[in-house]
């Protein structure tokens, strides 16, 4: 996903106080459709 590409966080690995990765759909609009990726949890920006 590009940079600042947002999306929600469906799933979450490791502990709750300090997850390793977060499983996370994102909505692409120039296609129309949703993608699934599991992305390291040091990797988002969280608002």
């Amino acid at each position: 996903m590009p940079e600042g590409t947002e999306g929600t966080i469906v799933m979450v690995y490791g502990r709750a106080e300090q997850p390793s990765a977060y499983e996370v759909e994102f909505f692409i609009s120039k296609q129309n459709d949703f993608a699934l990726a599991t992305v390291d949890a040091g990797l988002l920006c969280k608002d």
